[in-house]
């Protein structure tokens, strides 16, 4: 299990490294905060409660665009 979340690990350093500007430092200051709050049992439970199940929700590049209805008319929401 360890050589496995090392592995995963050092491909999100790859991933984060071909990112540019601002978003290799939001990334990396996210990494480094999880990382940071992993040993204190409350704040990590906090920190994933807020932080990271949001990340669930927002749409992804991989992500299909969704035809909705609001205000009377049909859109594409991507």
């Amino acid at each position: 299990m360890e050589r496995y979340n090392r592995n995963c690990d050092e491909i999100a350093a790859r991933e984060v490294e071909s990112l540019q500007g601002g978003r290799r430092a939001a990334v990396k200051t996210f990494r480094w905060i999880s990382r940071a709050v992993k040993p204190i049992p409350k704040v990590r439970g906090l920190w994933h409660r807020v932080a990271i199940r949001s990340l669930y929700g927002m749409a992804g590049p991989d992500w299909s665009p969704v035809i909705e209805y609001g205000e009377e008319s049909w859109r594409l929401r991507r």
